[in-house]
């Protein structure tokens, strides 16, 4: 009796073991991005001796949107560059590369920071029913800026941590960039 009662635990063992399903890996957040929005600072930092323009970029994944105050609704993906620094002739984005640096040299953004929980710099949202549900701060990359006429293309490859693994993230914006000065 003991053998037997051994031996249908011993299978009632394998059986689990073997039904059990492997955690399915997911993206990091979504990848293509529809709406973006520009806010146009001028010489921000002037005072720090900075003559650059600086912008910022917000971008929306396909069901994420703002409301009539500002906040995000939907669900979906928002990615987040404060600081972009621009010639100090321009105030939008031409074609060309530009490149995480703290520097504020021309053509570079900051890469993300977090102080204390409070973010900035480069950095990813993911929003579920308008609620933060978490990010992804990017401590280094580049972006690569395109226009046809007045559309913008702009492909995005941003490195981050996780778990002390190094990994990349990468995505698109193609469409119209809405920009607003401060």
């Amino acid at each position: 009796m003991r053998t037997r009662l051994c031996i249908l635990l011993l299978l009632t063992l394998f059986v689990a073991c073997n039904n059990t399903q492997r955690p399915e890996r997911r993206p990091l957040a979504d990848t293509t991005f529809g709406k973006a929005y520009s806010t146009q600072y001028g010489q921000h930092y002037l005072s720090r001796g900075v003559r650059q323009n600086v912008i910022d970029l917000d971008l929306y994944s396909e069901n994420l949107s703002l409301d009539s105050l500002h906040h995000i609704v939907g669900t979906g993906t928002n990615l987040y560059l404060s600081d972009i620094f621009l010639p100090e002739s321009e105030d939008t984005l031409l074609a060309e590369t530009f490149v995480s640096d703290t520097t504020a040299a021309e053509y570079t953004f900051l890469p993300g920071v977090d102080y204390d929980s409070n973010i900035s710099g480069a950095y990813l949202l993911n929003i579920t029913d308008g609620n933060l549900t978490s990010y992804t701060i990017f401590t280094e990359g580049s972006f690569v800026v395109n226009r046809e006429a007045d559309s913008t293309h702009i492909h995005f490859t941003l490195k981050y941590t996780q778990g002390n693994v190094p990994l990349t993230y990468e995505a698109d914006f193609h469409g119209v960039i809405d920009y607003e000065k401060q």
